[in-house]
């Protein structure tokens, strides 16, 4: 390793230190520490934030890297809050608009899409022979150790999780079986022409490990381009409709979006804001959620413009019967709403 691993004993010594990395040390994680003290995650993802503070002196000259038993020394023995809701979503269909709401509150606290909480569900990858225990206790670990209390505003944690984390869904109910969540998703087509303009980690072979079932790296390689991405997204789809009947999940469509976060998410998610603060979240989803600078334009018609016979054909064949199942979900939802 490139730095002198710091043994902690007291959770104290981690107080304003937030879990940035894991870099594994054989079949062990070592967990690199910034000072972020008070600091908000108000970028559209974590990763954006951290290199926000990495460039700060401080950070530059002290830095910590500790085992992962000082993990779960941080996570328990610190103030933590305990995680308010989960965001599972197939990617490109308005979850960063979601976690961008909901962190323009101070009271809230939004960790978007985090590399560390994904090296802790994908520790399998690079320890074959971990067990799901060990896993469960490595989840939980990361995300209360990301959920220390750093102001006294802090009072709800909400975690947004890669698109592929709900294949692991079972594990981190887990580690946070009573915590309810939202799984997003989108028309098919209009996921898969956003991921043919700019490919998502999960759509492009060998990025994050294969993911397309019966489906080889070679064929992956080889397939058209539309295939890989298809069978990717069905997957994700797939593994969401297994958990529709979950009492503390709610299956949500894009088109339902804004106006369900400012609504039926916040009673779902068991948290209530005056209309202030509605006003404040309202003005956040006017932006463009990946980038603020700019103003939300509505893209729906031009993605199924631009989508292509191959598109369509391979969208229905691998995404659509998944889509069917989620979208009556979602209807009975708002039936009952």
């Amino acid at each position: 390793m490139d730095r002198k691993m710091d043994l902690i004993t007291d959770a104290q010594q981690l107080a304003g230190w937030m879990p940035i990395r894991v870099k594994w040390n054989g079949a062990e994680p070592m967990i690199d520490w910034c000072r972020v003290d008070g600091e908000r995650f108000t970028e559209p993802f974590f990763d954006h934030t951290i290199e926000r503070l990495l460039q700060r002196p401080f950070n530059l000259m002290f830095r910590r890297l500790t085992d992962v038993a000082a993990l779960e020394t941080a996570a328990n023995g610190l103030e933590t809050i305990r995680p308010t809701g989960f965001i599972f979503h197939v990617s490109r269909c308005g979850s960063t608009l979601v976690s961008r709401m909901l962190a323009s509150l101070p009271q809230n606290v939004a960790i978007s899409e985090a590399s560390p909480i994904d090296w802790m569900t994908r520790a399998d990858v690079r320890r074959p022979d971990i067990s799901d225990d060990d896993r469960v206790a490595w989840i939980r670990s990361m995300i209360l150790a990301m959920a220390q209390k750093r102001t006294p505003e802090a009072a709800n944690f909400f975690v947004k999780f890669d698109a592929w984390h709900i294949l692991y869904f079972e594990l981190i109910e887990r580690a946070f079986p009573d915590v309810p969540w939202i799984f997003l998703y989108r028309e098919p087509v209009e996921v898969l022409v956003s991921h043919q303009k700019q490919r998502g980690a999960a759509t492009i072979p060998g990025i994050i490990e294969h993911r397309a079932q019966g489906f080889g790296i070679n064929d992956a390689l080889t397939a058209p381009l539309e295939e890989y991405p298809a069978r990717v997204l069905g997957r994700i789809m797939d593994a969401a409709v297994r958990y529709v009947d979950r009492p503390n999940g709610l299956t949500v469509n894009y088109r339902e979006l804004p106006g369900f976060v400012t609504g039926e998410l916040l009673r779902h998610f068991g948290v209530e804001f005056p209309d202030e603060d509605l006003a404040v979240m309202n003005a956040a989803a006017s932006r463009n959620a990946k980038n603020p600078k700019l103003e939300f334009v509505a893209d729906t018609d031009e993605k199924r413009a631009e989508a292509t016979g191959e598109m369509r054909r391979y969208a229905d064949k691998y995404m659509m019967p998944a889509y069917e199942i989620l979208e009556k979900a979602a209807a009975a939802r708002v039936a009952n709403v």
